[in-house]
């Protein structure tokens, strides 16, 4: 309609001027010659729908050249909006959705098929094309086209250098980020246009059909999923992860309140899978890191909406956690990354809280004590986020001695510097919180030390599982000390761990990072009664060493924490 100032007829060739320049701006981010062939624009006006057909209808024996020019004035008339002078046919639509698919279904080369890309998401945004009848000409041939050409392993999954040109269009009136031409071809308006591969153009196409085609919505979700659970699979998933989860952010976004089940499974059985992954990519490190940002943005639009899945989603972590042999130091920093950000993003409930620690405590304190400095960098640094903090310290007197025993190293710096300083911020930290709680965790953990015991820290969050059990009732290895302090026991107690414990599933694992299927235990050579024989000599003879060593104690921690057992002869 008019606008403003425009009732003049200077306002009147200010407004043309305004549109020339756009178009202009239009053509050259569309990367086409904005220069047509009088004749030729004329010629493809009046016939449009025969162009259409023939580029559709054009054998891969023929020259491309033919094809490479009519593809050029059909992108410069629709970025230049002299497309829109046509008669649009009702056979139309069907004939644009034709072309796309046989662009896909004959591999055309990357100048071709930048060409369609342009003209197919130029088109889909004018007013005078019917969307309906675009969107009714899209069927089951054009969905799996469409998610083949996004899930396929071409080299690297993209075109060669140049297929596509980074620009902007000038001009408001775009509807999200991550729509590609979607503004660039909408009444000389327009938003900013990224085309630096094909996964941009395919994006561009995917969003558009699903924001534009309620009723092909069920189906594009279910397409969706069903590319995340096979890419989870794999040891490398394909190189259009990524875009499948940019689509997904905003879908999940949109998701109705309250949750619903299917909500919780999409984050327990799609989501969490895709960090199964272990391979690397040459020069690229881990390959969870192609899609770790997409794939962390959808957790936590999901955790916001449903906080108590948060013990879950951790728990799946600490599963998939990559053990040392792997070298797989990438995944872990992307790993700490994005236990930090779940948390911040939604911080626990108090309970909830308790929970967390326990879960998370064994893989922070190995990341705690690794020789890699990026490792143990990134893992310091998640003391300097305070949701974190106070879920890792919800239970004081279970997480100070392990921390403060993994912070000391076994009585070694570290041999990187920035380590080591980082190391006596955090515990400069743990003293101002509780310094006599400190100041007796430190020295007990350097007794340990001076006893000889090397092991690694997390053991104690493993023997106070134990501990916790005995004191329920449930069995367990027994506890001589106090009821109240429980999870303070065992902190040099070297033992593997227990299938019940976080880091049950660390040793046995397949080679994606997957928890692969136990083999069966084999049966024990001792009958019932020689097997309780021996675990009550064992009790003994940790009580021997337990009362030697508290009676050396110093006299705030004497039959306060639990020492370490000592290893029994055969």
């Amino acid at each position: 309609g008019p606008k403003f100032g425009q009732d003049s007829p200077r306002g009147q060739q200010s407004s043309h001027t305004t549109v020339g320049k756009e178009r202009t701006a239009g053509a050259q981010a569309m990367g086409v010659s904005e220069t047509v062939d009088p004749s030729a624009a004329e010629d493809a006006i009046a016939n449009l729908d025969a162009w259409i057909v023939e580029l559709a209808s054009h054998s891969p024996s023929a020259p491309v050249v033919d094809m490479v020019e009519k593809l050029e004035v059909l992108a410069a008339l629709t970025a230049s909006r002299q497309i829109r002078d046509a008669d649009f046919s009702a056979a139309f639509p069907a004939l644009l959705v034709c072309l796309l698919t046989r662009a896909w279904s004959a591999d055309f080369e990357s100048q071709p098929l930048r060409l369609t890309y342009l003209l197919f998401t130029g088109m889909l945004h004018l007013p005078e094309l019917d969307v309906d009848a675009v969107v009714g000409a899209i069927g089951h041939e054009f969905l799996t086209a469409l998610f083949e050409r996004i899930t396929s392993e071409r080299p690297a999954g993209r075109l060669p250098r140049g297929f596509g040109e980074q620009a902007t269009v000038d001009g408001g009136g775009g509807s999200g980020g991550g729509m590609g031409a979607e503004g660039a071809a909408g009444a000389g308006v327009g938003v900013a246009l990224t085309a630096t591969d094909e996964f941009s153009w395919l994006r561009t196409i995917l969003h558009w059909l699903y924001r534009s085609a309620p009723l092909l919505r069920p189906p594009l979700r279910a397409r969706i999923g069903l590319s995340l659970v096979r890419a989870a699979s794999v040891a490398v998933p394909p190189p259009g992860t990524p875009l499948l989860l940019e689509v997904l952010m905003p879908i999940m976004a949109g998701f109705s309140q309250p949750p619903r089940e299917a909500h919780a499974a999409l984050l327990l059985e799609v989501l969490l899978p895709l960090h199964r992954p272990a391979g690397k990519v040459e020069g690229h490190g881990p390959c969870l890191g192609a899609y770790h940002q997409q794939l962390v943005q959808c957790e936590v639009s999901q955790l916001r909406a449903q906080p108590e899945l948060l013990e879950h989603t951790l728990r799946e972590l600490v599963r998939m956690w990559p053990v040392e042999r792997e070298g797989n130091s990438g995944k872990e920093v992307l790993l700490l990354h994005e236990l930090e950000t779940l948390i911040a993003a939604a911080p626990p409930t108090p309970a909830l809280a308790r929970v967390c620690a326990r879960v998370l405590a064994p893989v922070v304190l190995l990341s705690l004590q690794s020789d890699n400095s990026r490792v143990a960098e990134r893992a310091l640094m998640l003391f300097h986020c305070s949701p974190f903090v106070e879920l890792l310290l919800a239970t004081p007197r279970a997480s100070y001695p392990p921390l403060v025993h993994a912070l000391v190293r076994h009585g070694k710096a570290h041999w990187n510097p920035t380590v080591n300083k980082m190391t006596y911020h955090v515990l400069l930290l743990l003293r101002e919180r509780d310094a006599l709680l400190f100041d007796e965790s430190a020295a007990y953990a350097w007794g340990l030390i001076n006893m000889g015991h090397t092991e690694r820290a997390h053991s104690a969050l493993e023997a106070a599982a134990d501990v916790r059990a005995e004191a329920r009732g449930e069995g367990g290895r027994g506890h001589r000390g106090s009821a109240d302090l429980p999870a303070t026991g065992g902190v040099g107690e070297e033992r593997p761990p227990s299938r019940q414990s976080p880091l049950g599933a660390r040793t046995h694992r397949s080679s994606l990072g997957s928890v692969s299927s136990t083999s069966p235990r084999k049966p024990s050579p001792l009958s019932p009664s020689q097997r309780k024989s021996f675990r009550r000599e064992s009790d003994e003879t940790a009580q021997l060493s337990a009362d030697g060593l508290a009676t050396s104690a110093p006299p705030s921690l004497a039959g306060r924490l639990r020492p370490p057992m000592q290893p029994s002869q055969p």
